[in-house]
């Protein structure tokens, strides 16, 4: 996958990843279990899934005439690869995950569990850095 994905596509697609195939239904029933501020109307559903089917984001399989099965064709670690390429080629990052992190921190975007993930990233980093200089 090379582009980034819309904000509504990342909606459906977290809400199929670990639990395909689904139906429509199945689909905003639990979009609005994970996500209640998403107001959609059935026919914007509607028009997402059809447009990510013809992306190859989706897969849909016809259940019967009415209704259609969906499971995601992209992986969550390839969306989630994707994306952070995206975010640090961006104008003023220029492929620095550090400096994209360092504004972030700066700015307060950074939540506590943001703060210990990137110091477990940060101590696991340093622990296969001593491991490569000393073998």
């Amino acid at each position: 996958m090379k582009k980034r994905l819309a904000d509504s596509e990342w909606v459906i697609l977290k809400a199929l990843w670990g639990r395909p195939p689904q139906t429509m239904k199945q689909i905003i029933k639990t979009v609005q279990d994970q996500q209640s501020d998403v107001e959609w109307s059935y026919k914007t559903y509607h028009t997402y899934l059809r447009n990510m089917a013809k992306k190859g984001l989706l897969l849909a399989e016809e259940r019967n005439l009415k209704d259609k099965q969906y499971s995601p064709l992209i992986s969550e670690q390839d969306a989630m690869a994707a994306e952070g390429g995206e975010l640090t080629s961006r104008r003023g990052f220029f492929g620095s995950v550090g400096r994209l992190m360092l504004t972030m921190a700066d700015n307060g975007q950074l939540t506590e569990q943001d703060r210990q993930e990137l110091m477990a990233l940060a101590k696991r980093l340093e622990r296969e850095a001593s491991e490569k200089n000393g073998s």
